[in-house]
């Protein structure tokens, strides 16, 4: 699913055409959307993949280069979206992924990187000075636009502040799902957490994080076999501190993926402590 996105915004942008069986790739003038319902779920999906085949690029010895260059592609999908939170998760995200795998990247790998990224910095520099349009849409600008403030952010500060009333009207259980626009005159929080207090009550936001702080611990049980998980995580994490993230499908993936990590580990124990001979006999 990711490819295909990818795919579709080099064909966007070589032939013009914007609107593909009847959806349309872009969304307010530049930003990349490609099948999503718009580019602030695109952006925190394509990190997923980016931060797992980079993942591969830090342990792998072959073919190592092929990985580093998959996931600079899904990296530059993240960028295109024009998404500032979205931006922040990639870059949280991968930050966290080079502390958990820092011993295992030697010399040669690192110079790659630091290539990759230098050539990556001197691109998107070179774009911004120079007068390369998209859609009638000057990129360097546009690129520059979304670094500041948008006309619609206090409009958005103004929706946040809005989660009071609903703990003022339904303190534990929150004012019903789905209803936090009645408190801010149609307006959505863009924050996942004042949403749950808001819609839920401080009932809904203790379970939300109930169900963050599990899924961390899980990830982070396994982060020496799949660092990514736990990377990519704590990128959304973040991310949902600007985005209303309740309805990313992909969200609900993580937090599936988490909740069966403690089954897995209790199964774990009950072979380990009823079972001793069993786990022996495997091991021999």
């Amino acid at each position: 699913m990711a490819f295909i996105n990818i795919f579709t915004r080099f064909f966007t942008i070589v032939t013009g055409v914007t609107n593909l069986g009847g959806a349309s790739v872009i969304s307010f003038g530049i930003r990349f959307q490609g099948f999503f319902k718009d580019s602030n779920v695109l952006g925190p999906f394509l990190t997923i993949p980016a931060v797992f085949w980079f993942e591969k690029y830090l342990k792998s010895q072959r073919k190592s280069i092929l990985y580093l260059f998959i996931s600079i592609i899904l990296m530059l999908g993240v960028v295109m979206t024009f998404s500032r939170a979205a931006w922040l998760n990639i870059f949280f995200a991968i930050f966290i992924l080079l502390l958990l795998n820092v011993r295992k990247i030697n010399v040669k790998k690192y110079f790659r990187m630091i290539s990759f990224v230098f050539l990556i910095m001197l691109l998107l520099a070179l774009l911004m000075i120079s007068d390369v349009e998209i859609f009638g849409y000057r990129l360097g600008d546009f690129f520059l636009n979304r670094l500041g403030l948008q006309s619609y952010d206090q409009d958005r500060f103004e929706a946040q502040k809005a989660f009071i009333k609903g703990i003022e009207k339904a303190p534990f259980f929150g004012i019903g799902p789905g209803n936090y626009s009645l408190l801010s005159q149609g307006y959505a929080t863009h924050i996942l957490y004042l949403r749950m207090f808001g819609e839920k009550g401080i009932f809904g936001f203790f379970l939300l994080l109930v169900i963050i702080l599990v899924s961390l611990k899980n990830f982070w049980k396994i982060r020496k076999s799949y660092a990514f998980l736990f990377a990519g995580f704590m990128g959304t994490v973040i991310n949902s501190l600007f985005i209303d993230s309740w309805h990313w499908r992909h969200l609900w993936i993580l937090f599936t993926i988490g909740f069966s990590l403690t089954n897995i580990e209790t199964q774990k124990y009950i072979i380990k402590t009823f079972f001793p001979k069993r786990v022996g006999r495997k091991n021999k």
